[in-house]
């Protein structure tokens, strides 16, 4: 990871009653910390099941990033949400001043040190060989600079994505949310996505279901620029042992 600066962190999560363990996430970005190729960046580089305790890289980051921490979601949803003047009986407005804001950011995991997984990554050419489940949103705002609530001129367009791989499936637990004021743009991505039940192909048994569940992450965005990524908790679950103990979470926001 080529970091400009970065710290370690502990990041204490929660051990739910089925042994899973939840993981908070707090990113906050005021405007202007980040230079045009930085982003950043909190990547896991030692976890403990068992206290659900991780230790965390976090810190600024030159782009492009290595390829394991490239976000690679396909699934993109796009939608368009307009505030308009009202109160002006759909008159013509004379063109205003306005703030462009945006910003862009995934959750994602990787397993490509899984000495199980590393001999199959030369023979799916459809698989990277490192994804195993993701999340990402962009989201983009106009407001007016010349008026003020109830009556803004704001649009936002949001985009927002899950990837997961070959060996790891998405339930049926979708649900997004949308929320916007004269001044803020928030977004809500949850999803679960989780192991086949059982791969022979490589002796893997993950039976009692490992899964990696978002519920929700909320992407924001405000006027003045400051932007985050927040979550009450990633939650990791299922067997660790041959099933997730190699994963690697990587945070990235800009």
């Amino acid at each position: 990871m080529p970091f400009v600066t970065s710290t370690l962190v502990k990041n204490t999560g929660e051990r739910l009653p089925d042994g899973a363990c939840r993981f908070p996430v707090d990113i906050e970005l005021a405007p202007g910390m980040l230079q045009d190729n930085e982003v950043f960046v909190r990547v896991r580089r030692a976890v403990d099941p068992v206290l659900c305790e991780e230790v965390l890289e976090q810190g600024i980051a030159l782009k492009p990033l290595p390829k394991a921490a490239q976000s690679t979601s396909d699934n993109i949803v796009q939608e368009t949400l307009t505030i308009v003047s009202q109160g002006h009986n759909g008159s013509e407005l004379s063109a205003t001043a306005s703030t462009n804001q945006e910003a862009s950011g995934y959750i994602r995991y990787t397993d490509g040190r899984n000495p199980y997984m590393k001999p199959l990554v030369d023979n799916l050419a459809f698989w990277d060989g490192l994804t195993a489940s993701e999340v990402y949103a962009s989201i983009s705002g106009e407001w007016s600079d010349t008026r003020s609530c109830p009556y803004p001129d704001t649009h936002w367009t949001v985009s927002r994505g899950t990837d997961y791989s070959f060996f790891w499936e998405e339930d049926d637990i979708d649900f997004d949310y949308i929320w916007a004021s004269c001044d803020t743009l928030e977004l809500d991505v949850n999803v679960k996505h989780m192991t086949e039940a059982e791969n022979a192909l490589l002796d893997i048994d993950c039976s009692d279901g490992a899964a990696i569940t978002y519920n929700p992450i909320t992407f924001s965005l405000d006027r003045s620029g400051s932007r985050g990524i927040n979550s009450d908790g990633v939650v990791e679950s299922g067997p660790f042992e041959r099933c997730r103990e190699y994963l690697v979470r990587y945070e990235v926001f800009e």
